[in-house]
């Protein structure tokens, strides 16, 4: 899919690699992806329309872990980060079910990160999560980690994660 923004042709290609968890090895690491931990895996079946997904089960005193995937992202531009979730009895503290990316400089500096409003409680079906963030220009690394955050528990379902690259609005007269 293409969209056209003042006069130029942008491709609107998703930069998240194995994004629907399809390719998984037979010991259940999913390709692109940090190995699984106790607290997550991923699923064949469980995903939108019977697809794969990321599957946390997490109890109040497991470790508090997640996956995550370094992004190829042009610093100073923006990009629109989404997720399909579902959740079943994400209780407790915190943000809940959702998806956020963060930035690193050069040297090590945490620059900052944007995330999702989270998905808590019950929601059976499944709901499309989505922000914008602006990488900064001095980033020289983009981590995006999809989990439950610290202080929930319950189980959560993520698929089809996608991030693609925005043009920002062309600002008018003032």
């Amino acid at each position: 899919m293409t969209i056209m923004s003042a006069g130029v042709l942008l491709a609107t290609v998703n930069l998240v690699l194995n994004s629907g968890f399809e390719n998984i090895s037979e010991d259940g690491k999913a390709a692109d992806w940090k190995e699984p931990a106790k607290t997550y895996g991923y699923v064949k079946g469980e995903g939108r329309n019977g697809s794969c997904a990321l599957k946390f089960s997490i109890d109040k005193k497991d470790k508090y872990a997640f996956p995550t995937q370094d992004l190829k992202l042009e610093a100073g531009k923006r990009y629109r980060f989404s997720a399909w979730v579902r959740t079943e009895g994400v209780d407790g503290k915190g943000a809940g079910a959702t998806i956020s990316v963060g930035s690193v400089a050069a040297d090590g500096k945490w620059l900052g990160s944007g995330s999702a409003h989270g998905v808590r409680g019950t929601v059976k079906e499944w709901r499309k999560i989505s922000f914008l963030v602006d990488v900064p220009t001095n980033a020289v690394k983009c981590e995006l980690a999809p989990y439950v955050s610290r202080g929930r528990y319950g189980t959560a379902w993520f698929a089809d994660i996608t991030c693609v690259r925005e043009e920002r609005p062309v600002l008018g007269e003032l």
